[in-house]
């Protein structure tokens, strides 16, 4: 116990009274930049020699740059959202249309999304609806329309030539 107390005061001795010359100032500067610099290069030499810890440093190096990539993407991202959806907010009400608010109009796009996802359905339902009634020789289940084949129903209408 004794020893370790006097290797303690040792090691945290005070500065001596005297002042150091400059020689011995740049020795002590220049001891520890080579102390520093073999310490360095020892440590690179530690990792660059073994080739399981250099992979393991550099999987959580990957890791640690995916998690704060997709953190920082995710800030920008809701900052520029909300920004938006403020000067939306703003824009409306300076326009004079009070009650609109980014919230409704985007439910009121969904809503028209969904309509038309429902349109092209049925439309898709009745087209192969007619294929298979085309296919079996019946009759169309839609007489006022005439059969039209998948690639035929989707396709642009005739366009007129060009002027000269």
């Amino acid at each position: 116990m004794k020893r370790l107390r006097r290797a303690r005061r040792e090691r945290y001795a005070p500065p001596p009274a005297e002042p150091l010359s400059t020689e011995d100032k740049l020795e002590e500067i220049h001891r520890r930049l080579v102390r520093d610099r073999h310490a360095e290069l020892y440590g690179m030499l530690e990792i660059l020699g073994n080739r399981r810890r250099m992979m393991w440093l550099n999987f959580n190096a990957g890791l640690a740059r995916g998690v704060g990539f997709f953190l920082g993407v995710t800030l920008i991202g809701a900052l520029l959202l909300s920004g938006l959806a403020l000067a939306f907010n703003w824009a409306v009400d300076r326009l004079g249309f009070g009650d609109v608010t980014l919230e409704k109009a985007v439910r009121a796009a969904v809503r028209k999304f969904e309509e038309v996802h429902r349109i092209v359905e049925k439309t898709q339902e009745e087209v192969q609806a007619e294929v298979r009634a085309e296919e079996r020789g019946e009759v169309s289940p839609y007489p006022e329309q005439p059969l039209l084949r998948p690639e035929e129903h989707f396709a642009l209408p005739p366009q007129p030539d060009p002027p000269r």
